[in-house]
């Protein structure tokens, strides 16, 4: 990748980066994993919510990378 076109993109999209991470926030889930711990007598609630806390590290990660992926590619075709 081009780190011009990186550093175009990043400053034009840098709002719509914060917000898609922030928007994706996992609060149903969570409130989710209470719900099932509550019923459940195996599993406490620290249980699942550090199960789906791995989750969520690499789905923010996976988040980031395909968003700026789409806007380079956005922004390349625009070049070309």
């Amino acid at each position: 990748m081009d780190e011009t076109l990186l550093r175009n993109i990043l400053k034009r999209e840098k709002n719509k980066i914060l917000f898609s991470f922030i928007s994706s926030m996992p609060i149903i889930l969570i409130i989710l994993a209470i719900i099932v711990s509550k019923s459940s007598k195996v599993f406490t609630v620290i249980d699942i919510l550090t199960n789906i806390n791995y989750i969520f590290i690499i789905g923010y990660v996976a988040l980031i990378y395909i968003s700026i992926s789409k806007m380079y590619n956005n922004y390349k075709k625009e070049i070309i």
